[in-house]
């Protein structure tokens, strides 16, 4: 198997109980079961009590569609402060990737820094 930098691979013994994280569980459910496990096993941001807030914070959030490197790509120096890249890389080549990460540490405002990776 080749290693992959997004991938994560975990061992259990058959029937032994593994102690794998929340965001790791809700992960694996969508990859394994394509739904979540229960209304109550999802992110936070999709409960219902929560619903409210991020209602209030729509526009907040501004949908992009173009490939992450172009539009990274065009922010200025300094101007980022949180990336979210969750699976971002398992479609690209290295050149790709290699490319994305350069154009993060380019636009990336070092303080805070933010950055999410699963």
């Amino acid at each position: 198997m080749d290693h992959h930098p997004s991938r994560r691979v975990f061992f259990c013994e058959p029937g032994a109980r593994c102690a794998i994280s929340r965001s790791i569980q809700l992960l694996l459910a969508q990859y394994l079961l394509a739904r979540y496990r229960s209304e109550e096993a999802v992110p936070a941001y999709l409960l219902r009590e929560n619903l409210p807030v991020v209602r209030e914070r729509l526009s907040r959030i501004e949908l992009v569609t173009s490939p992450a490197q172009e539009f990274i790509g065009q922010q200025p120096d300094d101007s980022i402060d949180c990336f979210s890249l969750s699976n971002i890389c398992e479609l690209m080549s290295p050149d790709e990737t290699a490319r994305l990460f350069a154009e993060v540490a380019r636009s990336a405002d070092l303080v805070p820094a933010s950055a999410f990776a699963t």
